[in-house]
This record gives C-alpha cells, sequence and structure tokens, in this order.
C-alpha cells in the first residue's frame, strides 16, 4: 500500500500548471501550509479575544491540571483527557519561560492549526495524487474566518481530536497499521467521537472484515490500545479510573445524550442554521464539498465495479477518507450542539471541494486548465482579503484586556483566604488563576441530578457543600438548563448581592 504512485488524469492537469511544477515539492508545500495555517489564526487576534465559553472550562482544567489536581476526580468535564493535557503542557512550558497561561494556550492553538494545515495537505496529496487538491484542501476551509476563530479562544479539544484524526488516515494511506491505530485513540482520547478513526482504520486494514492473516488490523488495535493503556493505568494510580468511567462513559452516554438530544427535523434545522451562519459569506462551501464527496464515493463504487480498480487492491486505502466525514454527519444528526461542532467537518470540506474543482477542470479539459491554474492563487488571494475584512473589527465578544481589568477589581473583594464559586464562568478561575471551591464546573443539562443521585440528601447536599465554603465572590451564567435552578437561585438571593460588569455578568458579592 503504496502512498506515491504514477500519475493519473488529474496528475496530468497539476503537472501542466507552470508555477504549481516549479514549487511541486511536498516537503516545501507542507511547510507552507504549515505558515498558512498559523498565519491565518495570527490574523484573528488570538491574544486579544475574551475568554468565555466552553473554551474557558477547558483551560481552566488545564490550570488545575498544572496544580496537581486530577480531571474526573477533582474537576469535572464529559469529554476525553487529551486536550487538556496538551494545555496543561502548554501553560507549564509558558510558565518556565514568563508567559501568561491564557497566552501561552493560545499559542498551543497556533501550532496545532499549523500542523493541521500541514497534516491536511498531505492526507490530499496522498489520497488524491494531485498537488493542486492539495493546496486548494488547505485554502478552502480559510475562506471563512468561522474556522479559525472557533479556536483561538482557548484550549478546544475538537482541534487535536481531528489533527489526530487526519494524521491517522495519512498513517492508513502509508501503511502503517500500529501507527494509525495509536493516533486514531489520541483522537478519541481528546473527544469520543474520535473513534471513528480507529474504526476506520481495522475497516481498511481487513479489507472489510474480510482478511486477518496479515495481521494489520490486529496491529491497528493493538497501537489503539497503548495510548489508551496508558491512561487507564494513569486514572488508575491516581485513584480516579472510576470518575473517568463515570464522567466520559456513562454521564454522556445515560443523560447527557438524552437531554440535549432534539427530534431529527429540528437538529437538522439548527445544523443547517448554525453551518449557513457560520461560513458566511461563502456558505455555499459545504454544499460544493458534500458533492465532492458524493461523487467521490460513486467514482470509486464505479472503479470497483468495472474492475479498474480490484477490491482488495492496494488503491482500497483511498475509501478511507470517506468515512469519517460520513459517520460524523450522523453523529451531528443525533446530537448537535452548536458551531464548535462544525470544526471536524472544516478539514473534509476542504478536501472534497478541492477534488471536486480539480476533477471538474479535468473533465471539462483545457479549456478550463487556465482557470484551475489559477484557483489556488485566487483562493489564496480571496482569504486575504477576507481576513483583513473580518479582522478590521473589534471583538463582540469583549476583549481580554476589558475582561482582565473586570477580574482585578474582582480580586481586590478577596482575602488571602477567600475562595470562589464559578457556575458556567470559568473565565473568571482562569483569569485570576484561582481554583473552584467545587469539582462541579457546570450543573446544567441533567448534571445537576446526576450528581443528586449520588448524595443521601439530593441536590441539596451539593448547595451545603458550596455553602460550607462560604465564597466571598460566585460566578454564575448558563443556569438555563439546570433543573435545580430554582433552589440554586433561592441560595445566591439569601447570601449575595450582584456586582455590576460590563464583561464579567454574574458576578455576585457574599452579603455581609
Amino acid at each position: 500500500m503504496e502512498t506515491h504512485r504514477p500519475l493519473n488524469e488529474t496528475d496530468a492537469l497539476s503537472h501542466q500548471s507552470g508555477w504549481i511544477t516549479r514549487i511541486a515539492n511536498v516537503r516545501v508545500l507542507a511547510l507552507a501550509a504549515f505558515l498558512v495555517g498559523g498565519a491565518v489564526v495570527l490574523a484573528d487576534r488570538p491574544f486579544t479575544h475574551a475568554e468565555r465559553g466552553d473554551s474557558s472550562i477547558f483551560d481552566y482544567i488545564a490550570q488545575s491540571i498544572v496544580r496537581g489536581q486530577v480531571p474526573y476526580r477533582d474537576v469535572i468535564d464529559l469529554k476525553g483527557p487529551g486536550s487538556m493535557y496538551l494545555s496543561a503542557g502548554a501553560i507549564a512550558i509558558g510558565r518556565f519561560v514568563g508567559m501568561r497561561d491564557i497566552i501561552a494556550v493560545r499559542w498551543s492553538h497556533v501550532f496545532l492549526m499549523g500542523l493541521l494545515a500541514t497534516i491536511t495537505f498531505l492526507v490530499a496529496d496522498a489520497y488524491f495524487e494531485n498537488r493542486l487538491a492539495s493546496i486548494l484542501a488547505v485554502l478552502i476551509p480559510f475562506m471563512t474566518s468561522s474556522f479559525s476563530s472557533q479556536v483561538i479562544r482557548g484550549t478546544q479539544p475538537k482541534l487535536p481530536m481531528i489533527l489526530f484524526g487526519m494524521v491517522s488516515l495519512l498513517l492508513v494511506a502509508r501503511n502503517k497499521p500500529f501507527w494509525a491505530g495509536s493516533f486514531s485513540m489520541l483522537s478519541c482520547l481528546c473527544w469520543q467521537p474520535g473513534l471513528m478513526f480507529t474504526g476506520v482504520a481495522v475497516l481498511i486494514f481487513s479489507r472489510y472484515l474480510t482478511t486477518w492473516r496479515d495481521s494489520r488490523a490486529l496491529k491497528v488495535m493493538l497501537g489503539a490500545a497503548v495510548p489508551l493503556c496508558v491512561v487507564l493505568v494513569y486514572f488508575s494510580l491516581k485513584g480516579a479510573i472510576g470518575d473517568l468511567w463515570s464522567w466520559t462513559i456513562v454521564y454522556p452516554y445515560r443523560v447527557f445524550a438524552p437531554e440535549t438530544s432534539m427530534p431529527l427535523r429540528e437538529t437538522f434545522d439548527n445544523f443547517w442554521a448554525v453551518m449557513h451562519r457560520e461560513l458566511l459569506p461563502f456558505p455555499l462551501i459545504a454544499p460544493l464539498a458534500l458533492a465532492g464527496l458524493v461523487i467521490y464515493v460513486a467514482a470509486r463504487v464505479v472503479r470497483i465495479i468495472t474492475r479498474e480498480e480490484e477490491a482488495l487492491s492496494a488503491n482500497l486505502f483511498r475509501d478511507a477518507v470517506v468515512f469519517p466525514p460520513l459517520i460524523y454527519l450522523t453523529f451531528c444528526m443525533i446530537n448537535f450542539q452548536s458551531a464548535p461542532d462544525l470544526i471536524p467537518f472544516y478539514p473534509f470540506i476542504g478536501l472534497f471541494g478541492a477534488w471536486l474543482i480539480v476533477e471538474a477542470g479535468r473533465l471539462a479539459g483545457t479549456a478550463w486548465l487556465k482557470l484551475a491554474t489559477l484557483a489556488p492563487l485566487a483562493a489564496m488571494l480571496a482569504i486575504i482579503a477576507m481576513i483583513v475584512i473580518e479582522h478590521t473589527r473589534e471583538p463582540g465578544d469583549g476583549a481580554l484586556p476589558d475582561q482582565d481589568r473586570e477580574a482585578q477589581i474582582v480580586a481586590s473583594y478577596l482575602g488571602l483566604d477567600d475562595k470562589i464559586f464559578s457556575h458556567g464562568m470559568a473565565q473568571v478561575l482562569v483569569l485570576l488563576n484561582k481554583p473552584n471551591v467545587t469539582k462541579y464546573l457546570t450543573l446544567a443539562d441533567g448534571t445537576d441530578n446526576y450528581i443528586a443521585a449520588h448524595k443521601p440528601g439530593g441536590f441539596q447536599d451539593v448547595i451545603d457543600e458550596i455553602e460550607m465554603s462560604a465564597p466571598k465572590i460566585i460566578a454564575i451564567s448558563r443556569l438555563r438548563n439546570v433543573r435545580h435552578r430554582v433552589e440554586l437561585e433561592d441560595w445566591i438571593d439569601q447570601h449575595y448581592d450582584k456586582l455590576q460588569f460590563a464583561n464579567l455578568d454574574g458576578i455576585y458579592i457574599r452579603k455581609r
């Protein structure tokens, strides 16, 4: 199963493209892709945007890890631990060189986005064997600012999840089953849907479950088992294996999924509305990529039926690239939450959008050749124009310096031994680098009932535990989906007065 073969018809198109031919060195273009990915994120001013949302929760968990705490045992979230430990590593390195935690994490995401651009280029080169398509695959996702905007505010588990997944696809193409399995499990350990890459690798290396004699599928599973076992041993040694299972497997399956699921029609409407909004001003790139995916699948099926390629030939690996977007689309139709859920789609939007453009050029013949040759340059100019337009605006969610000023006011209310309780507003904890009085960062989406079921006194025990610490400051948001919202609000009204802030809304101080 080799990656580089004699040129096909699509290759002939790119080799007729003069300026592409002159720079068509894989290493040079891969480095260029890295620089483009990093530059686009930097153009989105990652160091000025406010700390907010789920990213602030993951940043807080990363800080907690650096403090010596253990996820799931000492601080709760339902996603795998991989991305939080990556950010914890970035924080540790940042502190060593005197860099602030938030900035260190965002620099790490600039680096990860550069790596993702490089891997996207290499995957396109391996599966399509066309340099023009490979260049376009990197550029197309950046035609909108949405991709970069989802990863610039802090830790985003879906970014390393898709990065490791794309590495797994590359290793499938390069016939490296053990390492394909290892990276697929790293993807899963960042966010559980990444397990689909393990399944795809097993499917391809077993030739659709028809043969196991060459042991390649078994090597995939062995490779996947290594990082999984490392994680299980680590959490066992920390006394947190039960918590890991409870919060990453039991809770998402039994509580979170049923609590957040919607009828299929509502889910599709929400998915389509978010997709259309996030891909502005070019919402048609998603249907374009979907059309490319469908035609690519059809072309693969036709080649197998007509025996242009034997189903069990070395070219079977080319099927691997179609399964993750189809599986993930199915997952989104079951449970789609918000814009960050689109992150795993962007590399595939680039891949199949690029493939369709190049394939259309090949079918159209020489009349399309000059336009197809200019497409990468035109796309690059469009990206630059989009960045200039998008980033002349001030951040719409409040800037980080404004948050810092208000956070320092909050800090002035705190004595040496005073504590903070945060629910849904982990940004306050991150900005002040303070631990929460409880391991629960949010009680929404059935979390409160799930916790209460394991308490003798129910949810009142949760409130009593918080009250025992008598936190001086509380930061509260995201109460809409909390089932015990009334009890929380009654406790707040009884013990706290609200402080007025423009950016950190939801801050309360304990009554005297």
